[in-house]
């Protein structure tokens, strides 16, 4: 996939025992939708970069932020978990670029 606009997404982790237990990691949402609010959506649209504790790199780590990825797709599926869910989602990715949403 070439210059797929994205919305980073923060998931906060080591919160037993309800919630996620793995460390903080930040991510990507390719859904609409969860462009322009503070939570996102649980699905196929959520992808984990496969580097540095499975997050996007340091100089793109604010929640929120829109930018223009390039990634290949890994097709396993299921990244992610949460201990109130019955599954996984989300699929892993090797992120070719990330740069800022041109406005």
């Amino acid at each position: 996939m070439k210059n797929i606009e994205a919305v980073v997404v923060y998931r906060i982790g080591n919160q037993p025992p309800g919630g996620n237990q793995s460390p903080d990691q930040y991510i990507l949402s390719i859904e609409p939708k969860d462009f322009d609010r503070a939570s996102y959506s649980i699905g196929e649209n959520l992808l984990v970069p496969c580097w540095d504790s499975l997050s996007v790199p340091v100089d793109f780590r604010k929640p929120g932020l829109r930018v223009t990825v390039s990634y290949k797709r890994k097709e396993c599926y299921g990244a992610l978990t949460s201990p109130d869910m019955h599954g996984a989602y989300g699929y892993y990715i090797d992120l070719t670029t990330i740069q800022l949403k041109a406005p």
